[in-house]
């Protein structure tokens, strides 16, 4: 929702729950939160300094609420770069990718992973 326009951004989210029960035949809300829960990140890198010279990178574990919230973000971005002229479309498209494995979004995903493991020996610095 943005600038207040909950109508819209309810009709919206209806719309392409309705198009993920069409393509997979599944309880749309279910796919929801599995795919919420499939692509959203454990950690995030924050840099911290360590009063030496240099900044370290450190892996923080994320709540369920920042989970979700990194989750939705990766998602909009993704149905944004997708080619239709309804919104609702191309989220629900998304929607599907996601439930299937195939979306971009698993990419930035694996990456600030990567980054996590690569940064792991860090924790004990915080």
């Amino acid at each position: 929702m943005r600038h207040g326009k909950k109508e819209k951004a309810q009709s919206i989210l209806s719309k392409a729950l309705y198009l993920v029960f069409c393509q997979t035949r599944q309880d749309p809300i279910q796919a929801l939160e599995k795919s919420l829960d499939e692509l959203a990140p454990l950690m995030l890198t924050k840099t911290f300094n360590t009063g030496v010279a240099k900044a370290s990178v450190i892996p923080v574990p994320l709540n369920k609420r920042q989970r979700n919230r990194i989750a939705w973000n990766w998602i909009v971005q993704s149905a944004n770069q997708r080619v239709s002229s309804d919104f609702a479309v191309r989220l629900g498209e998304e929607l599907v990718a996601i439930s299937r494995g195939t979306s971009s979004a698993f990419d930035k995903r694996d990456q600030i992973h990567k980054t996590a493991i690569a940064h792991r020996a860090y924790i004990q610095l915080k």
